[in-house]
């Protein structure tokens, strides 16, 4: 029985840590997303941005 319990906190764990990483993972490829998003519609907003001339 306590083997059993053993393996079913084992598991649990287990996913709980792969939970957390995956969500890690989704939170930075949505925060890179949003900060390369910012950067074309601030690109597309202003397209002389880069021009040093006035």
């Amino acid at each position: 029985m306590s083997r059993n319990v053993i393996f079913v906190v084992l598991l649990l764990g287990l996913v709980g840590a792969a939970w957390i990483a995956f969500d890690a993972l989704i939170a930075l490829g949505v925060g890179v997303g949003a900060i390369v998003a910012f950067v074309v519609i601030s690109g597309l907003n202003n397209p002389h941005m880069d021009d040093d001339e006035p």
